[in-house]
C-alpha cells in the first residue's frame, strides 16, 4: 500500500502546474542531481561495457559488475522514484526493498520480452533493463529535486562510514562482539566467494554436447510429419559444445526402412539409405547448424535417424544396435509417408456417382458434373477439357479432338490443398447413335492443340470417360434407361 500510494504520489507531481514551471535537477542556479543516481547511470555503462569487450566478457569482472546491475539497482531506482523524502523509510529498509523489488522487476521484463518477437536474448533484455534504469533514474531525480532539501533523500555516507569505522576499531563493544563481527566477515566473503566460484567453475558432471533436429522454420516445431517420396523437405542438425575443450564431430544420417526394428534405433540395416555424413570442429560454448534435405525416395521409409560420434568415429564394419552403442548422442523422428493424388470424378445431373445411364435422348439438353479434388500438397492450376466422342472413333483408346470429336467445354481452375470444385457441363447429343464423354485433366501446363488423339490422352494429367446410346424421345417412350 505504501508503494501503490508513492506511486500516486508521482503521477499527482507531474499534473501540478507550479510543478511542471520548476526546471528539474536546477537549483539556485547550479546543476544538483543526485550523486548516487549517477553512480547506478556509471555502473550501468560500465555494466554495458564489460559485457560487450572482447577479454573483460569472459572474466570475473563481467560477474562482478553485472550481479548488482540485475539484484540491486532496477530496485533501488525504483525506490528512489518512490520514496524521495528520507523520512519515508531508513537506509536499511531502503536496501532490502532495493533487493527485493529487483528480483521482481528483472523476471518482469524477461516474461514480457518472451511474448514479442525479440525473445528472452542477451541484446533485448541488455536494452530493456537499461532502458527501465535510465526511466526511473530520471523519475527519481526529477522527484528529489522537487522535495525540499532539508526533507530530501540523500546517502548518508558519513554516517555509513563512521558506523564502519566504529565496528572495525571495536571503540563500542565487547569481546564478543569482535568475535561475532569478524564470522560475519567472514560469512559473508565466503559467500561471495561461493557463488563466483559456482558461476565461473562449472562442476564436472556439467560437460555435455547438444545434439538436436530442426524443421524448416529452424525451430523444433516444424518438423515435417507427412512426407511426399521425391520431394525435398530442408532440415537442419545442430551441435552445441558444452564439453569446455575442442572437439571433432562426426555427424552420420540415415533414412531407415518399415522393417527395421520398431522399438530401437537400428541404422545400417538392409535397405538402409546414407543421407549426409559430415565433420565438424566446435570450440567450447560453440555451436554448429548444417542444413541437409531430407528427400524419402518411397514409402518404403518410415524413419530418419541421426548419429553424433565426438572424436573418432567406428569403422563401417560396426553396424546396426552396436553403431547406436557407440555413439555419442542420437536421435531419430518418425513420418509417414503418402503419395501426391488428385481426385478427379463424374457426376450425375442429380450430383450422384453411381447407376449412370446407358441411353439418353437425342438432341435434348442434359447436364453433368466433373469434379476436381486436389490432395497434391500445394496449390495447382488445373485445366479440364470435355469432349463428346462419336462410335466411330476408336473405342480402344480415349482419342479426343479426331475426326468427329466435338470439344464440349475447357476450364481453368486454381485450387489450394485439401480444395475441391465441382464444374457444370451442359451438353446436347446432335443425332442418334453411340457417343463417349471423355474428360481430360491437365495440371500446371497444358499441351498446344496440335497434340491430339492417344498423345493429348497420354499427355493429360487424369482421364476420364464413360459411353451411352442416344436415341429420339419417341424411341425411349417405353424404357427406363433415361438421364
Amino acid at each position: 500500500m505504501i508503494i501503490f500510494h508513492q506511486y500516486s504520489m508521482i503521477i499527482m507531481d507531474f499534473t501540478k502546474p507550479e510543478q511542471r514551471k520548476k526546471t528539474p535537477f536546477y537549483q539556485n542556479g547550479q546543476f544538483e542531481f543526485p550523486w548516487d543516481l549517477k553512480i547506478v547511470l556509471l555502473w550501468t555503462a560500465l555494466c554495458i561495457v564489460s559485457i560487450y569487450t572482447p577479454v573483460i566478457n569472459q572474466s570475473f569482472l563481467r560477474i562482478i559488475l553485472t550481479l548488482p546491475l540485475i539484484l540491486f539497482i532496477p530496485g533501488y531506482v525504483l525506490i528512489a522514484a518512490l520514496f524521495t523524502d528520507s523520512a519515508d523509510i531508513d537506509t536499511v529498509e531502503r536496501i532490502v526493498l532495493s533487493i527485493g523489488t529487483s528480483i521482481v522487476i528483472t523476471p518482469l521484463i524477461g516474461l514480457c520480452l518472451n511474448f514479442t518477437s525479440w525473445g528472452i536474448r542477451l541484446n533485448p533484455l541488455i536494452i530493456s533493463l537499461t532502458a527501465v534504469i535510465v526511466v526511473l533514474v530520471i523519475i527519481a531525480g526529477i522527484r528529489r529535486t522537487r522535495t525540499s532539501p532539508d526533507a530530501r533523500y540523500t546517502l548518508p555516507v558519513p554516517e555509513i562510514r563512521q558506523t564502519v569505522q566504529n565496528e572495525w576499531t571495536f571503540r563500542n563493544g565487547s569481546k564478543k562482539d569482535r568475535i561475532l563481527f569478524f564470522v560475519s566477515i567472514f560469512a559473508i566473503v565466503m559467500v561471495v566467494l561461493s557463488t563466483a566460484l559456482v558461476i565461473t567453475l562449472p562442476k564436472p558432471g556439467e560437460k555435455f554436447s547438444e545434439f538436436f533436429i530442426l524443421g524448416e522454420n529452424r525451430t523444433a516445431d516444424s518438423y515435417p510429419r507427412i512426407i511426399i517420396p521425391d520431394i525435398s523437405y530442408p532440415m537442419y542438425v545442430g551441435i552445441n559444445n558444452h564439453e569446455f575443450r575442442t572437439v571433432n564431430y562426426s555427424v552420420e544420417i540415415y533414412l531407415v526402412p518399415k522393417p527395421a526394428n520398431e522399438t530401437t534405433v537400428a541404422p545400417l540395416q538392409p535397405a538402409l539409405l546414407l543421407v549426409k555424413m559430415y565433420s565438424v570442429t566446435l570450440s567450447h560454448n560453440e555451436t554448429s547448424v548444417i542444413p541437409f534435405d531430407l528427400i524419402v525416395p518411397d514409402a518404403s521409409y518410415n524413419r530418419v535417424d541421426l548419429l553424433l560420434f565426438d572424436e573418432t568415429p567406428p569403422g563401417f564394419d560396426i553396424t546396426g544396435l552396436n553403431r547406436v552403442n557407440t555413439s555419442y548422442r542420437n536421435l531419430h523422428l518418425w513420418f509417414n509417408v503418402t503419395h501426391r493424388i488428385t481426385d478427379f470424378f463424374i457426376l450425375r445431373e442429380n450430383r450422384t456417382a453411381s447407376a449412370f445411364p446407358e441411353a439418353i435422348t437425342s438432341k435434348t439438353p442434359h447436364s453433368v458434373y466433373v469434379g476436381v479434388g486436389n490432395n497434391e500438397f500445394r496449390m495447382i492450376n488445373y485445366t479440364v477439357e470435355m469432349y463428346l466422342v462419336p462410335q466411330s472413333v476408336n473405342t480402344r483408346h480415349l482419342s479426343p479432338s479426331q475426326s468427329g470429336t466435338l470439344p464440349l467445354k475447357t476450364y481453368t481452375v486454381a485450387l489450394n490443398y485439401n480444395e475441391t470444385s465441382i464444374l457444370p457441363l451442359d451438353f446436347s447429343v446432335p443425332f442418334d447413335g453411340n457417343f463417349r464423354m471423355d474428360f481430360l485433366l491437365f495440371n500446371e501446363t497444358v499441351p498446344g492443340q496440335s497434340i491430339k488423339g492417344p498423345n493429348r490422352v497420354n499427355a493429360s494429367y487424369r482421364n476420364l470417360h464413360f459411353g451411352f446410346n442416344a436415341t429420339s424421345s419417341l424411341a425411349l417412350k417405353n424404357t427406363t434407361a433415361i438421364w
